[in-house]
């Protein structure tokens, strides 16, 4: 199934009526071509895709409970993102999204954050922030933590389940981590809870 979390957002929108762009660094790969065509289909404006020729990330994932547990292959061109890449951002956009495993894997990771505070300094768009945490690919706590803590500080808008905080925070409560972000430059967090809904 296509997907990705950024990507699953700019389809959500775009089939909800939404002018959206995708930025994405998809693979030349058979599956990178499905990825495009997925776009394509939902009405998602492809003018800020790139083609890679690293193979496609795949994730697999098992549902239990409402809650998922993943599996990655590692080195795709997702996580590879330039400066020189990112120089059209903030660009026009009245909202720019960004998280997942691109926000925080070496090497784009530090060009993601390097752009995503170019966004909010320039303060033309809503900045909105998913971490989307996958402790198999980032086993350093603290570090996940600090990098987590830094984009935080890009977002107006920053959005994390329950699972997210656990693994970042141990037994701290969502409020208080809540209240710890907003106090780093966030304006709304919102926590989700899997079928026992969201607070914010």
């Amino acid at each position: 199934r296509p997907g990705g979390g950024p990507l699953n957002i700019a389809v959500g929108l775009a089939r909800l009526g939404q002018p959206v762009a995708f930025a994405g660094r998809l693979s030349a790969d058979p599956l990178g071509t499905v990825l495009r065509r997925h776009l394509d289909r939902s009405g998602v404006d492809g003018r800020y895709l790139l083609v890679a020729q690293q193979p496609s990330t795949i994730s697999l994932a098992d549902l239990v409970a409402g809650v998922a547990a993943y599996e990655f292959s590692a080195g795709g061109p997702d996580f590879l993102w330039s400066a020189a890449e990112l120089e059209f951002l903030p660009g026009p956009a009245r909202v720019v999204h960004f998280g997942s495993l691109a926000s925080w894997l070496p090497p784009g990771d530090a060009a993601i954050d390097a752009a995503m505070n170019r966004v909010r300094a320039a303060g033309g768009a809503l900045v909105s922030y998913d971490p989307n945490v996958r402790p198999a690919l980032q086993p350093d706590r603290d570090g996940a933590r600090a990098q987590v803590e830094r984009a935080v500080g890009h977002a107006h808008l920053v959005k994390a389940s329950v699972e997210d905080l656990e693994w970042l925070y141990g037994a701290a409560e969502p409020a208080a981590v809540a209240q710890r972000w907003l106090a780093l430059g966030a304006g709304l967090v919102v926590i989700t809870a899997g079928p026992d809904g969201a607070s914010g």
